[in-house]
């Protein structure tokens, strides 16, 4: 993706700088043929894509003032023939926009126009933050524009919807007025796209929500992440990875292409090997969305349906619940309700959670306001597991309890350019020790090779082999910087 962003820049830039050459073999400037037919374009609101016709006899470029408006082609040498101009469904007020074309001297313009996305119905269109502060009603509508974030409920459209302003959930989502949720699945809306519904405000069990939302437009767009068989980015949280894994390598990143988290996503198990990102001082938490959604990256299949706690879920004495790996609160906005994908939850001891791994995650919010970045691993240990936990499915799919957590933490100080790094490894159990201190056991607070000992993983693959090396030798008791 971001080499396409790069190719795209590029050609912006070199159509930009191309001009009609007062040398031009062909014909002077001042005789250049520049013909474009015909003058005006008028779009619907749904978008497509219509033909100019072109005569240029001489080097020609195009200013587009507009960018909702696509052409097939922004530049080039003489040519007869057309150029498509594409432009995306409208869910705002009608809009326009024009097409310079210049070969020399001679210009030529095109007038673009697109139909509004809505019809002026009276219904008002109201951003979420400003919906979400609204009374409770049955009768008053209410239109919303936003992205698609996530999807909890493939069956009846239950998904997250997001604005400049907040968030909400969708419960439930029609394609028509009084229109079953059954038939969402027909709609074809997947996270990423932009959508705008019609719906009325409710709240049920304290969780502000829409009633009776039917869609009213969709543009269809792409999710800010991708997966592949093996790490493609030299980022250095990473663990290493390889194809022959077995795994999926998950990357996720908010609307501005900055990432959130990676993970290691293991299909048989239906849970990561692995999750890792980086945290630093201006990572800001929101309130807590309990946005629990399937990861739009993988399968719905091959997931848990997280929307309510596990099934089944006591065993040997312990009642395992949803433990996040990348902590809610070391996110906000559009990355905190990623915080809450299926790809990043484990299932985890109830006691282990709000005891030592909890004391953990608060001591990394100390640790982040005195160094210029942590890069994190959070890792589930399988290999002697007991137990599998059910989901909320119709069908329950089983998800195993990893039978131990680790956590790897680097420290990055940028004023000398240094790391430090501490692992941590605990049973996936109640824990005697409720606060994490460098009085822990050799068993629970180590070095992160020791660390990579117990778990075959190798972590940190992208820093300098002699830092690595240094590193991850270091015994976290004798550093002071953590105590």
């Amino acid at each position: 993706m971001k080499t396409l962003r790069f190719l795209a820049v590029a050609l912006i830039l070199f159509t930009a700088s191309v001009s009609c050459s007062k040398t031009n073999p062909q014909k002077p400037d001042d005789q250049a043929e520049l013909s474009v037919s015909p003058s005006s374009l008028k779009f619907t609101k749904d978008g497509g894509t219509q033909a100019l016709t072109v005569k240029i006899g001489g080097t020609w470029s195009t200013t587009v003032e507009g960018s909702w408006v696509k052409l097939s082609q922004f530049g080039g040498g003489s040519m007869n023939g057309t150029i498509d101009v594409t432009v995306p469904a409208n869910m705002d007020e009608a809009r326009t926009a024009t097409i310079k074309f210049t070969c020399g001297q001679k210009t030529a313009t095109v007038s673009i126009s697109q139909d509004a996305g809505f019809v002026d119905d009276g219904i008002e269109r109201i951003a979420i933050s400003k919906f979400r502060n609204l009374k409770d009603s049955t009768t008053d509508w209410y239109r919303l524009t936003g992205e698609v974030v996530s999807i909890s409920k493939e069956e009846y459209g239950d998904l997250y919807l997001m604005d400049d302003t907040g968030y909400i959930y969708v419960y439930g989502l029609a394609p028509e007025k009084d229109g079953a949720n059954e038939d969402f699945s027909k709609l074809g809306i997947k996270a990423g796209d932009r959508i705008t519904i019609i719906a009325l405000k409710k709240t049920y069990n304290g969780i502000i929500e829409t009633d009776k939302a039917y869609l009213d437009a969709r543009q269809p767009g792409d999710y800010p992440g991708y997966k592949a068989d093996k790490a493609q980015a030299g980022y250095i949280e990473l663990p290493a990875t390889s194809e022959k894994d077995g795994l999926t390598y998950l990357c996720h990143f908010d609307g501005t292409g900055k990432r959130n988290y990676s993970a290691y996503f293991d299909t048989q198990n239906r849970l990561s090997t692995w999750v890792c990102y980086p945290y630093c001082s201006s990572d800001k938490n929101d309130t807590r969305p309990d946005s629990y959604a399937y990861d739009p990256l993988i399968e719905p299949e091959y997931q848990a349906d997280l929307t309510k706690s596990y099934q089944k879920r006591s065993f040997g004495g312990e009642e395992f619940i949803r433990g996040h790996m990348m902590p809610n609160a070391s996110r906000g906005g559009r990355r905190q309700l990623d915080a809450f994908l299926a790809s990043n939850i484990m299932p985890q001891s109830s006691a282990l959670n709000t005891g030592i791994w909890s004391s953990l995650e608060t001591m990394e919010r100390t640790w982040v306001k005195n160094c210029d970045t942590l890069y994190i691993v959070v890792g589930t240990d399988c290999s002697k597991s007991q137990y599998q936990v059910e989901d909320n499915a119709s069908s329950p799919k089983k998800i195993t309890v990893p039978n131990a957590i680790y956590r790897a933490v680097l420290a990055y100080n940028k004023k000398d350019n240094s790391y430090i790094g501490l692992a941590a490894y605990f049973e996936n159990k109640s824990n005697s020790s409720k606060s994490f201190s460098k009085n822990l056991p050799e068993t629970m607070l180590m070095s992160i090779d020791e660390l990579e000992k117990k778990i075959g993983i190798d972590l940190y693959v992208n820093l300098p082999a002699d830092v690595q090396t240094k590193v991850e030798a270091q015994n976290p008791r004798d550093e002071s910087w953590w105590w």
